[in-house]
């Protein structure tokens, strides 16, 4: 009845599970409504099953997996007769289970789009008898609803350079004014007395991404002194991201102290080890401060300061596939600063994070960087 996606957010359906397809239903601005349609694989109750009504039959249904683009899914399983759903499943990467509870002619659970349903009828009477055989009803449709993540994710527009970006220019120059500005303002893991006024921009060319951060600040300290340094112990600014829409394949994470010192690391996907960034491909970064190479003792007065940086895309394609920047792609980052070991710690981030603690390697609430 109707056609596959063909939206810009999925690209062309449909996508396939093992239960049928799925295909949009509509798409009405970010909102969209999908249907699976196809009947639930039952096992066939055995006698021993039928006589104790305190077991109750189970059938499953394997989602396909839409793009990484949707959230918020929830999912309906329509039945035949009366079911309860004690367990409604597992995902396949590690997303929480679906939330439990009841309904008597459909269940609605939140989760990812991505796993499996899983639901068990009630049985048909409470005392079977003796040699009747209890055929569970057909749970004979799935259908799941999204809401596209642009809707609530945090979006910064990165801008193409009009030309050579010189990185000692000063933020108020004309060509970091084509920048948008993402101010670094959400408090992470709590509320801090010194939260400085931190301010980033981005532009991009063919060849590289250009970052520049401006922090109106206090207590400013920097002690680390070469690459790799823990320079978030400093009065810091990082940059996390994943070059492209999939956070699951790894992301970045450059952090730079207000005297020009800098860490780069690859977090690769969960489970493998951490990746330095080879002093050979480090160097090829061009980096600017406008603060002295140390800052110590601490600087207690009102202080601001620039840093910037000219990250070449080709070093990125050392440790992924990269999706390369241009009209369109979206990115997946979040900014940040801090000041971990200074005397008066912050943690500051663009797009929020909502954690009990510090904790910035949550690709989960990265935000999106769109090119334009």
């Amino acid at each position: 009845m109707y056609g596959p996606c063909q939206c810009r957010s999925c690209g062309p359906g449909p996508w396939r599970g093992s239960a049928g397809e799925m295909d949009h239903v509509d798409d009405v601005g970010p909102h969209g409504r999908a249907v699976l349609a196809g009947d639930m694989a039952w096992p066939e109750p055995s006698d021993g099953l039928a006589r104790r009504p305190d077991r109750r039959h189970r059938g499953r249904a394997d989602l396909p997996r839409l793009p990484g683009r949707h959230q918020d899914a929830r999912l309906w399983v329509v039945a035949s007769e009366p079911c309860s759903f004690p367990s409604a499943g597992r995902a396949d990467r590690g997303d929480d289970a679906f939330s439990q509870g009841q309904y008597l002619r459909g269940r609605r659970t939140v989760g990812p789009l991505s796993g499996q349903a899983l639901a068990r009828p009630h049985p048909q009477t409470d005392k079977a008898r003796p040699g009747r055989q209890e055929h569970p009803p057909s749970l004979h449709a799935i259908a799941a609803t999204f809401t596209d993540e642009r809707e609530h994710m945090k979006t910064y527009c990165v801008r193409k350079a009009a030309g050579p970006v010189a990185l000692d220019g000063g933020w108020d120059s004309a060509v970091w004014h084509r920048a948008d500005t993402a101010p670094v303002a959400h408090c992470v893991g709590g509320d801090f007395e010194h939260q400085p006024v931190t301010q980033a921009r981005v532009l991009y060319d063919d060849e590289a991404l250009q970052v520049a951060f401006r922090v109106e600040d206090r207590y400013v300290r920097a002690v680390a002194e070469t690459w790799h340094d823990k320079v978030c112990r400093d009065s810091c600014v990082e940059l996390f991201f994943t070059p492209g829409a999939d956070t699951s394949v790894g992301y970045f994470n450059f952090e730079i102290n207000c005297s020009g010192v800098m860490l780069a690391h690859f977090q690769p996907a969960p489970g493998e080890t951490i990746r330095q960034m080879p002093l050979e491909l480090c160097e090829t970064i061009d980096i600017w401060s406008s603060m002295p190479h140390q800052v110590e003792p601490e600087l207690r007065e009102p202080t601001t300061w620039h840093v910037a940086y000219r990250l070449p895309l080709d070093i990125l394609g050392h440790f992924l596939t990269i999706t390369p920047p241009k009209t369109g792609v979206r990115w997946k980052a979040n900014f940040y600063k801090c000041a971990d070991k200074t005397s008066h710690p912050h943690w500051l981030s663009w797009a929020p994070i909502d954690t009990p603690g510090p904790n910035f390697h949550r690709p989960d609430s990265f935000g999106a960087l769109l090119f334009e």
